[in-house]
Parts: structure tokens; C-alpha cells; sequence
């Protein structure tokens, strides 16, 4: 995940997603977990492109962290500012 534009943005290569896809749907599972611990927000996309979310930096605030499941493949971002 990197900040793009803004917002935070999950993106894979496009080859993978295309060869991927084409036998079975791929499911991206992400979560944002609050300063004190809480859950804030979580949801489950359908993959489809090779950019399949994308949260606004506007949204998300100092000691959140953001957890994205796809694939055999997660990441931890954590808010520092």
C-alpha cells in the first residue's frame, strides 16, 4: 500500500490480477483499526482491477492502522501524522 493522489491505495501488477481472475474471484479484506484499539471500518471487495482500494487520507487519522488481506498477502500501514 502506498499514498497516492491523497489516498491510500492498495495496487497490484496488472498481469497478476488478469491471470488471476480469469479462474476464480479474488477477494480483498481490509479493516481500520482506531487509536484505542477499536474497529472503525472494515469491508470486503470484490477484486477486479489492479487498484481495488483506495481510502482518502482525509479519512483516516493519527494512530489508525489499516490492514489489507488479499491472496496469500497482507499489509499493516499505521498513521503517523
Amino acid at each position: 500500500m502506498k499514498i497516492f493522489n491523497d489516498a491510500l491505495q492498495a495496487k497490484f501488477n496488472e498481469a497478476y490480477i488478469e491471470n488471476e481472475l480469469e479462474t476464480s474471484d479474488k477477494l480483498l479484506f481490509y479493516h481500520i483499526q482506531a487509536a484505542d484499539g477499536m474497529l472503525k471500518e472494515y469491508g470486503v471487495k470484490q477484486v477486479y482491477s489492479n487498484e481495488p482500494l483506495s481510502i482518502p487520507m482525509a479519512s483516516l487519522n493519527k494512530g489508525e492502522v489499516v490492514r489489507v488481506h488479499f491472496d496469500k498477502w497482507t499489509q499493516i500501514f499505521k498513521i503517523e501524522e
